[in-house]
């Protein structure tokens, strides 16, 4: 996400562009129904600013602890990967402005967040 973040910042720095973030893969509903459907992925890797990915990377380390020590390293990645994909489907197909951009990583902190509470849901009775 960092890294990404950086090469975003040095583009949006160092050029013209006004839409950045659309460029860089922002998830735009009228760009997916014309196929464009690298943008049910990159959002989770763009981000607006510095408090922006700040708070993103703070709730993923909070809230993804967890998830990693239940599922395992390959099933958290799996977690992430489905979360991201499916709530940056959700966010284009529900979206009641179309003319509006999403970007970060909060389809992947509310799949965390929702694997989290079935968790909690399924096994409260173990703790």
């Amino acid at each position: 996400l960092i890294v990404v973040f950086i090469i975003q910042l040095l583009v949006w720095m160092t050029s013209r562009w006004t839409c950045v973030t659309y460029h860089m893969g922002a998830n735009y509903t009228p760009a997916i129904h014309r196929w464009q459907i690298h943008r049910l992925v990159f959002p989770t890797f763009v981000h607006n600013d510095f408090p922006h990915i700040g708070w993103n990377v703070f709730v993923l380390f909070a809230v993804g602890m967890n998830a990693e020590h239940y599922l395992g390293t390959v099933g958290y990645a799996v977690l992430i990967a489905a979360s991201a994909l499916l709530g940056n489907i959700f966010t284009a197909g529900f979206r009641h402005n179309l003319c509006n951009q999403s970007v970060g990583a909060s389809t992947v902190i509310m799949g965390i967040i929702g694997f989290e509470f079935l968790w909690f849901a399924f096994n409260w009775h173990k703790m």
